[in-house]
C-alpha cells in the first residue's frame, strides 16, 4: 500500500483559514471547507493508496502573546483514503 504525504502552512488572514505550499494554495471561511478542497484535489489526482495531509500552522498569524500555548495545538493533520 503506498502512502504519500502532502503538506501545506496553514494561516488565518482574519475571515478565512489560507492552506498553501509550493504547488496549491486553498482559502475558507471555515477549516472543514479546506479539507474538502483539498480531499477534491487529492481525489482526481490520486497518487496512491492513501494521503496524509499535513498542515502547520504558520505563528505570525496569531499575536505573540500566544505562542506560548503549545502551538502544535494549531497544526492539523488527516489521512485521505483514495482506493
Amino acid at each position: 500500500m503506498k502512502t504519500s504525504v502532502l503538506e501545506f502552512d496553514l494561516g488565518f488572514d482574519g475571515s478565512s483559514w489560507i492552506c498553501r505550499n509550493e504547488s496549491y494554495e486553498f482559502k475558507a471561511p471555515e477549516l472543514e471547507e479546506l479539507d474538502e478542497q483539498i480531499i477534491r484535489l487529492l481525489k482526481t489526482g490520486n497518487q496512491g493508496n492513501s494521503c496524509t495531509v499535513r498542515m502547520h500552522f504558520d505563528m505570525r498569524d496569531i499575536p505573540a502573546w500566544i505562542h506560548q500555548y503549545m502551538p502544535h495545538y494549531f497544526n492539523r493533520e488527516f489521512t485521505v483514503q483514495l482506493t
